[in-house]
C-alpha cells in the first residue's frame, strides 16, 4: 500500500464530495469489505455475525469520506487504520446504547454483497505460507477467521495492525504505547508465531 493508493483514495474522495456518485460507490467497494472485517475482528466476532452493526460500519465510512479534507493522514496504511478504528468506536458506542431489539432497516447491503478483501491476502503477506493448496478460498478464509478469533486480544490486534492495516512497526509502537519500535517488532513476531502454531494445528496450508 503505497503513495499511489492513497492518491487514488484522495482523488475518489474529492470526486465524491463534488457529487460524483460513482466515485462514492468506488470508495465503498474499495474500503467497505476491509473495514467490515477489521470491525468484526476487533469485536471478537465472525464477520457473518456482524449484520446487526453493518449500517453503523457504512455510516462510519460515509462520515470519514465526508470529513477527509480535514484530516492529515500520512499514507494509505494509516488511513485504513484510522477508518477501521473510527468504525469500531462508532460500533461500540452503538452497542452500548442499543436495546436487545434486533436491528434491520433493509436499506444497507448484507455482509456478502459488497465484494471481499480476503484475510488470506493480508495475513499471508510476506514470506510465510502460500494458500495455494486450498481447493476453495472460502475454506481458508473461515479457518483464518477462526484462528484469529481464538487469539488473545493483543495478539489479534497486533496482527490486524501489521497485516490488515499495513502499519509500520513505528506506528504500531505509538499506537500500543511501546517505547521502542523494536518492541513492536518483537511483540508482533511472537503474536504471529502463536497464530501460525494454531493455524498449523488446524491443518495449515
Amino acid at each position: 500500500m503505497g503513495g499511489e493508493d492513497f492518491e487514488k483514495t484522495l482523488h475518489l474522495v474529492a470526486s465524491a464530495q463534488s457529487g460524483n456518485g460513482q466515485a462514492l460507490n468506488d470508495l465503498f467497494e474499495r474500503y467497505l469489505p476491509w473495514t467490515r472485517q477489521i470491525v468484526a475482528l476487533r469485536l471478537g466476532r465472525r464477520r457473518d455475525d456482524c449484520g446487526d452493526v453493518e449500517d453503523i460500519v457504512q455510516e462510519s465510512l460515509l462520515e470519514a469520506f465526508q470529513s477527509i479534507d480535514r484530516l492529515e493522514q500520512r499514507n494509505e496504511s494509516s488511513f485504513r487504520h484510522w477508518l477501521g478504528r473510527l468504525a469500531h468506536n462508532n460500533v461500540l458506542d452503538h452497542l452500548r446504547r442499543r436495546s436487545a431489539q434486533k436491528r434491520g432497516s433493509g436499506r444497507v447491503k448484507n455482509l456478502g454483497d459488497c465484494g471481499h478483501t480476503t484475510l488470506s491476502e493480508s495475513v499471508f503477506a510476506g514470506p510465510y505460507h502460500s494458500p495455494s493448496k486450498f481447493a476453495m478460498k472460502e475454506e481458508l478464509e473461515a479457518r483464518l477467521e477462526e484462528v484469529l478469533l481464538s487469539l488473545e486480544e493483543r495478539d489479534r490486534e497486533m496482527i490486524v495492525m501489521r497485516r490488515l492495516c499495513g502499519l509500520s512497526y513505528k506506528d504500531i509502537a505509538t499506537e500500543m504505547g511501546f517505547e521502542k519500535e523494536a518492541t513492536a517488532r518483537s511483540v508482533f513476531k511472537r503474536a504471529f508465531e502463536r497464530f501460525q502454531e494454531r493455524f498449523d494445528q488446524k491443518g495449515g496450508v
